[in-house]
């Protein structure tokens, strides 16, 4: 799977793969923190503090009110709150809803899993730092909150949207989700390599090999990944949204 440039990055096994699948994903478990914004309390003034939390965070009253709308349903589910543990606590649900959220990205279809990715790319272009920390996974909840502020109403929408939907897919699954096979992944990548300029091919290797560290390196290969990926074919790229996503369900 060699490219001019180096060998080309396995997201699914081995080291140098890894910071790709994470920013893939990282962002998943951010749309969880900011899911369960808001005091889960019984009671009439539930909502109210959820749209107020929701508020804060983004900025937007269509925001905070999409976000009670498809988060207190959740919040309500006697299978969400089945796996929380007795007196659970803010961190305890913002963990659990972490984990649905991420799980359920693997049952989302292929354009769902698109949608996410496009807003994390706008998310990139709201400041180096947040760019770096996108595919870096190392991002400062003040950082994180920057980055959902400034995007606009409508990706912020579509944000709430799918990552709630990730969440309630996962509750609501009785089978396995799919899986994809280490062969496939690789000619993906191979692809996505194959598409971008040899310098910006250069550059990302270096970071995916660990040769740079640098946060600028770090920023330069999201955005280079993000790039190509518009330009490889459609399979290529669901493949590799569902193996960066979820690194876990890669099969040898």
């Amino acid at each position: 799977m060699a490219e001019a440039g180096g060998e080309a990055p396995r997201p699914g096994g081995a080291k140098r793969g890894r910071p790709l699948a994470i920013a893939l994903a990282v962002a998943v478990s951010v749309a969880a923190v900011a899911l369960v914004a808001g005091r889960f309390r019984p009671g009439g003034r539930l909502r109210a503090e959820v749209e107020a939390d929701a508020l804060k965070l983004y900025g937007r009253p269509a925001s905070a009110r999409l976000q009670a709308d498809v988060m207190l349903p959740i919040m309500r589910d006697e299978r969400f709150q089945a796996r929380l543990p007795a007196a659970s606590t803010e961190a305890d649900r913002t963990r659990v809803a972490a984990e649905l959220s991420h799980a359920g990205v693997a049952r989302l279809d292929d354009a769902e899993r698109l949608g996410l990715f496009e807003v994390r790319r706008a998310m990139a272009n709201e400041s180096p730092e947040l760019c770096a920390g996108l595919w870096t996974g190392s991002l400062p909840p003040e950082l994180l909150g920057a980055g959902l502020r400034g995007l606009d109403e409508k990706q912020q929408l579509v944000w709430i949207e799918l990552s709630a939907r990730a969440v309630a897919v996962e509750l609501a699954a009785a089978s396995p989700p799919p899986h994809v096979k280490a062969a496939a992944r690789d000619a993906a990548f191979g692809e996505l390599l194959a598409r971008m300029p040899p310098a910006e091919r250069e550059a990302f290797q270096r970071v995916v090999l660990g040769a740079d560290r640098t946060p600028e390196g770090a920023c330069r290969a999201f955005k280079a990944a993000g790039d190509a990926m518009g330009l490889v074919s459609p399979g290529a790229r669901n493949v590799i949204l569902r193996a960066g996503s979820n690194a876990e369900l890669v099969d040898p």
